[in-house]
């Protein structure tokens, strides 16, 4: 057979269009021998994401092959990475890995020592006298500071040696919930001056205080495009990621989660030093005293996408200025003072995109208003209505002509009876739904590609019916509930509507209750 030549370059570009679907890589990989070369980079860029968790402790393996013999002896390793039939690695996968995940590799080694033979005696023999026997069936302490922990650290210093150019670091902790404190966290040992290249960094402090190490990397690391900080500890290390935010050159992502601490507003500090580079920034499950965060985002000039999930704000600044250059806006669940919902939506407004998950929107009744006074560019929206609420709907698409997707979701009883959109005196004083939809058709934008109604309004088939027959022919997805005995009406209504595209038409019925009526749900895509 023939093989298939083309310019390494060529096939470099055309396997990058490729390189999250490791199947495909692979395939080309058995080509030839020159499209395996050029290939196989690409399967060991991030090799642990591309199989199963169980099959990790083989990377790992071949990763101990390039240790020293001396090194492999000393802690019995020849034993569980080579076999009789073994032959040298063909590749230094070494040199391609780019995305360095701490704790899996951790996971990948230990699953790989449990083979073992010895590792039962070693993890449970080893025990201080001082330590009881633990429950979870952890390794001893000794057992990670003898054995598991020195082969980590030559690993990662391995990397380092053989030209590992690093570019996702995430260093997470263990999740240690058990008295027996069998991970030593001081014995860490990481390669921080080498790691200059990294552009993204996640850390998950999981209880854990990586200050050193975060410091550290404020020295070598410069370049960082994305941070994600979850779980800071106390007032020092909030103020070393501080340091380690001011320290970047352009950063351009910050997402910050599970901030509770009295001292979490201080990581506001860091903001100024990257007003100009900031463009995405995500809050989730936070708790800040003060709003000093959101004031100084508000002065971000290139600050396009900010997303506020699960967090509260207890005091509010006398100034508050507006988010003029957000394009992306997603708030769910959150209690903030309503101004800076307002200076969120901007004046003037560039958002295309807004998304506002159980907002109780007679707490904050300027939000809508607001929306149809200053988002005219707006292009996408999400957001949960109920009976009460739904009648708000119309003035955004009297106003919002720019529309193309609008999705009302569901709401979610779970959640805390704050967050509904329900308040007494709306009791029977608001507009039927039935009544809501009619005057939504006659003022639906016209370039309208999607629409998605909630189960809470099962419709007629005459006001589907209106809807449809009032409908923009650039309406692709719709999906709504319906209150019908014979579901081939509102099938033969849908098909009439499609024309010459193609209709997909999925059917299903919600529920029947004791007059025999029938709710139906319907979601229908015109190719």
């Amino acid at each position: 057979m023939t093989s298939i030549a083309l310019i390494p370059e060529l096939l470099q570009k055309i396997l990058s269009y490729h390189k999250e679907n490791p199947k495909i890589i692979f395939k080309c990989a058995l080509v030839s021998k020159s499209w395996c070369d050029t290939a196989i980079p690409f399967l060991w860029k991030k090799p642990f994401r591309f199989c199963y968790s169980t099959f990790h402790y083989k990377i790992v393996r071949v990763y101990l092959q390039f240790l020293h013999k001396e090194f492999l002896e000393k802690f019995d390793l020849n034993q569980i990475i080579f076999s009789d039939n073994s032959s040298p690695p063909s590749y230094n996968y070494l040199s391609f890995l780019q995305e360095f995940v701490y704790l899996t590799l951790y996971e990948s080694l230990l699953n790989l020592l449990k083979k073992q033979r010895s590792y039962k005696t070693l993890s449970t023999s080893e025990k201080d006298q001082d330590d009881q026997l633990c429950p979870s069936f952890h390794p001893s302490k000794q057992f990670m500071i003898n054995k598991l922990l020195p082969i980590l650290n030559e690993l990662c210093n391995l990397f380092i040696k053989n030209g590992t150019k690093i570019l996702n670091f995430n260093l997470s902790a263990l999740y240690v919930n058990c008295s027996c404190k069998w991970f030593p966290l001081n014995d860490i040992k990481l390669p921080l001056n080498s790691l200059s290249s990294i552009q993204s960094f996640i850390c998950d402090n999981n209880g854990c205080d990586f200050g050193d190490i975060v410091m550290e990397l404020s020295k070598y690391s410069r370049n960082i495009f994305s941070i994600e900080i979850k779980k800071p500890q106390s007032h020092q290390n909030i103020s070393q990621w501080v340091t380690l935010i001011n320290s970047q050159r352009y950063l351009q992502k910050l997402k910050l989660e599970m901030f509770y601490s009295k001292y979490s507003s201080m990581i506001a500090l860091a903001i100024p030093s990257q007003y100009h580079s900031l463009k995405e920034v995500e809050l989730t499950y936070c708790k800040f005293y003060q709003a000093s965060l959101l004031d100084e985002l508000s002065s971000c000039p290139n600050l396009i996408s900010l997303k506020v999930k699960d967090c509260s704000f207890t005091e509010k600044s006398k100034i508050i200025n507006h988010f003029v250059s957000l394009k992306s806006l997603y708030v769910s669940k959150s209690q903030l003072p309503q101004e800076y919902f307002l200076a969120m939506l901007g004046k003037p407004s560039k958002l295309e995109k807004i998304t506002l998950n159980l907002i109780d929107f007679f707490k904050y009744p300027k939000i809508i208003p607001f929306i149809c006074l200053n988002c005219f560019q707006l292009k996408v929206l999400e957001i949960v209505l109920v009976e009460e609420t739904f009648e708000k709907l119309i003035p955004i698409m009297e106003n919002c002509q720019l529309l193309e997707e609008i999705s009302i979701w569901e709401k979610f009883d779970c959640i805390g009876h704050e967050f509904y959109d329900y308040h007494d005196s709306y009791f029977g004083n608001y507009m039927n739904p039935n009544l809501v939809i009619k005057k939504i058709s006659n003022c639906l934008p016209r370039n309208l590609k999607k629409l998605h109604f909630s189960q809470l309004f099962n419709f007629t088939f005459e006001d589907i019916q209106y809807f449809i027959q009032n409908a923009p022919n650039t309406l692709q997805d719709l999906k709504f509930y319906i209150i019908v005995n014979d579901k081939n009406n509102v099938i033969n209504l849908l098909e009439n509507f499609a024309g010459n595209r193609k209709s997909i038409i999925k059917h299903s019925e919600s529920r029947i209750n004791y007059s025999k009526i029938i709710h139906h749900i319907f979601i229908a895509k015109f190719l």
